[in-house]
């Protein structure tokens, strides 16, 4: 089941060069994480020169975005520079950005529920066995796997006999 949930990692996470850049515009506007965790998270899944060539093209692409975002200018102007009430949020103190968190924070990330890719709860737990502790289901997990392993390795060697 590991190698399988590794598997899963490394076709959708593994090479940051296959990864959709909006995936890296979605956690620079994400205020936890920031442009600071971005790089730190490339550095460990990439060699540095692979993570730095990829915030440069990062960058380039959120400026290029916020140049479609920012209002013109002669829209501005009009706008006092002082802000009138103390307690403003966010998005009145930058509304281009809000506009660009917004549009692409509300992607749908992925079509595949979490629990389908990663999960094994139909597999071993039902109605009868919902009330197990933590330690015999992970033991269930892990016999299940082996099972599961052992039959394939199974076929691989009569297949392997028959020819």
């Amino acid at each position: 089941m590991a190698i399988e949930m590794k598997e899963k990692y490394d076709k959708y996470w593994g090479d940051i060069d296959k990864m959709n850049l909006l995936m890296f515009v979605s956690c620079v506007l994400d205020p936890r994480q920031k442009l600071k965790y971005l790089e730190f998270a490339l550095s460990k899944m990439s060699s540095s020169e692979k993570a730095y060539e990829m915030m440069q093209k990062l960058k380039e692409f959120l400026y290029e975005l916020f140049e479609e975002y920012k209002p013109p200018l002669h829209s501005t102007c009009s706008q006092s520079s002082v802000p009138t009430h103390v307690s403003l949020v966010n998005s009145s103190r930058f509304p281009t950005i809000s506009k660009m968190a917004r549009d692409v924070l509300a992607i749908s990330v992925s079509t595949v529920a979490l629990e389908s890719a990663f999960s094994t709860g139909g597999c071993v737990l039902d109605q009868y066995r919902s009330s197990l502790t933590p330690k015999i289901v992970q033991a269930l997990v892990c016999t299940q796997d082996w099972i599961r392993k052992s039959s394939s390795q199974q076929d691989i060697k009569k297949i392997v006999e028959q020819i």
